[in-house]
């Protein structure tokens, strides 16, 4: 699969696009095709690596996670064996979509593996 890697602070032109292994969901994680990304403040800091304070947790000399991200919307696309469905409610697309994950996560992919929970 195709993803943006960040291996180095600096402006948008540090990212580069490169083939990576694709994910296989565990026992109880989901599979989700990224279908669309916003990027955000949060992706911007950890781009840079600014403001100074902010390599506290994003790591020194060069990015912790090389694959950015925190927003996405997707498709559920495989299941580990270990995920039960839950019932449908009305209205509702018969694939679930993810819409938001709260800390950083590889995003800037075509797939990405997370808990189902």
């Amino acid at each position: 699969m195709k993803a943006f890697l960040s291996v180095e602070y600096g402006p948008p032109e540090t990212l580069r696009l490169a083939e990576v292994e694709k994910p296989a969901p565990d026992a109880n994680e989901v599979l989700v095709k990224v279908l669309a990304v916003s990027v955000n403040p949060a992706d911007w800091h950890s781009l840079r690596g600014k403001p100074a304070f902010a390599r506290a947790t994003l790591s020194l000399l060069r990015p912790k996670n090389t694959i950015l991200g925190v927003d996405i919307a997707g498709q559920v696309e495989a299941v580990g064996s270990g995920v039960t469905p839950r019932p449908r409610r009305l209205c509702q697309s018969p694939r679930p979509r993810l819409r938001r994950f709260c800390r950083p996560l590889p995003l800037f992919s075509e797939y990405i593996e997370r808990s189902a929970k």
